[in-house]
């Protein structure tokens, strides 16, 4: 008799203990969700715009000159305000690239993130990259927003590597709040590219 009111205990626990981590979890899922969609309907975009490219065959080197349009999500870790933090958001990037040459890639771009622990910011910035563009740099303005504050101004620079994904580590200075360093990755999806 003892035993059935343990078991039935632990069910009630292990039930109590379901439903709140359940509700936990409903917490993030409407942003991953969306960073999964977004990849989903960015996917079919790029394969609708060429549907006789090959899946899982890339250009020829030599055709790699041109005009392009990515959009991708960016994850990374960041420290700011003396705590880590986290951030999601994603970047959308129009790129002129030309392999042979000394610079590249050039352009511009825009970015936006959520910070974890509340609070956004957006960013207008530019883009270079050097050589076979392995390795580029962006820097620009950005803007900090909050629920508990004006939005602050401030300035960001990152250096990155392309490796199919993008890893890269920026550091930035936001008015009232000091520095912040950021190391994270991009998924940058070409949807538009014009020869």
């Amino acid at each position: 008799m003892g035993d059935t009111r343990q078991n039935q205990g632990d069910r009630i626990s292990l039930g109590a203990r379901r439903a709140s981590g359940t509700a936990g979890a409903r917490g993030s899922t409407p942003q991953v969700r969306a960073l999964v969609l977004g990849c989903v309907i960015l996917t079919s975009v790029r394969a609708s715009a060429d549907p006789g490219a090959s899946v899982g065959v890339g250009p020829l080197q030599a055709d790699l000159d041109g005009l392009y349009l990515h959009v991708g999500p960016a994850l990374a870790a960041v420290r700011r305000e003396g705590a880590w933090d986290s951030a999601v958001g994603g970047t959308i990037s129009l790129a002129r690239v030309r392999e042979r040459e000394a610079v590249s890639v050039v352009g511009g771009r825009v970015t936006g993130a959520r910070w974890g622990l509340g609070g956004a910011r957006v960013a207008a910035e530019g883009l270079v990259a050097f050589g076979d563009w392995k390795i580029g740099v962006v820097g620009g303005p950005l803007v900090d927003l909050a629920d508990l504050h004006h939005p602050r101004i401030g300035a960001s620079a990152a250096i990155w590597c392309f490796a199919g994904v993008v890893p890269y580590l920026r550091v930035g200075v936001i008015e009232a709040s000091g520095g912040f360093v950021e190391a994270g990755l991009e998924i940058p999806l070409p949807v538009w590219r014009h020869r």
